[in-house]
């Protein structure tokens, strides 16, 4: 008679918001006592829309690691150049985030 196998399953960890470094779960429960305001609710620069409730969205700032929540560095950060036109005969370049690697956790997040 053959034993039985132990199946073992582990869940993504749950993700930490990357502009403020709290759990999600908890700025979720933060949004749900907020009412709705013209179809959002908003709390600490975070909001979600009656439209796509499961959808959280932050104020854009990448602060703090999705996986760990430690703090993140500016060395951490990746960053490229974007050209944004013509400033007079100058050209303009702006230096937009496309992602990380978190030094605690070993964690990559490209954008």
């Amino acid at each position: 008679m053959e034993k039985p196998t132990l199946m073992l399953q582990f869940e993504e960890p749950e993700p930490f918001c990357m502009c403020c470094g709290e759990r999600v779960s908890s700025i979720r429960k933060q949004l749900e006592k907020q009412r709705w305001k013209k179809g959002k609710r908003i709390w600490n620069g975070h909001s979600q829309y009656k439209h796509y409730p499961q959808h959280i969205y932050d104020n854009c700032q990448i602060n703090f690691c999705e996986r760990c929540g430690q703090p993140l560095t500016r060395d951490e950060i990746h960053s490229t150049s974007e050209f944004m036109g013509m400033y007079g005969s100058a050209r303009a370049f702006q230096d937009i985030p496309s992602g990380y690697t978190c030094a605690s956790c070993d964690f990559e997040q490209e954008f």
